[in-house]
């Protein structure tokens, strides 16, 4: 049974991945090209960044937009806002069961907890020391 139960989660894991993939490419390199600044340096990069930020493939408006620009918006992003909200669960799952496989397809365990850990302390570690500057 315990085998069964396996497959079905490293299943679970592919499809999950593998469907959400190309959306969380598409965030991660307009996430880091915003924290880089890079979102403006070309068209392409801004109108993806928007997708990220607000949901929409265009350049954001500009001061003279008309008054209700961004109530419409908002309004047409609500089934892209929904397809990230099911990314976001299915990213919290898929690692959840990556870490799962990851504890129980070896047998000594100690270089995935040592991996775990610094996984966190890393980045912790790196906003407390940009914090104190």
């Amino acid at each position: 049974m315990r085998g069964k139960i396996l497959l079905i989660v490293r299943r679970l894991h592919l499809y999950l991945s593998v469907f959400f993939a190309p959306l969380l490419l598409v965030f991660v390199v307009t996430g880091w090209a915003q924290t880089m600044n890079f979102d403006h340096a070309s068209p392409v990069l801004e109108n993806l960044s928007q997708v990220h930020v607000r949901q929409i493939y265009e350049a954001p408006p500009r001061k003279s937009a008309a008054p209700g620009t961004w109530a419409l918006e908002r309004s047409r992003a609500i089934p892209m806002k929904w397809l990230v909200a099911a990314m976001a669960v299915a990213l919290l799952i898929s690692i959840s069961l990556g870490l799962a496989l990851a504890f129980t397809m070896v047998r000594n365990r100690v270089p995935v907890w040592v991996a775990l850990i610094l996984g966190i302390a890393v980045p912790v570690f790196l906003l407390a020391l940009a914090h104190r500057r």
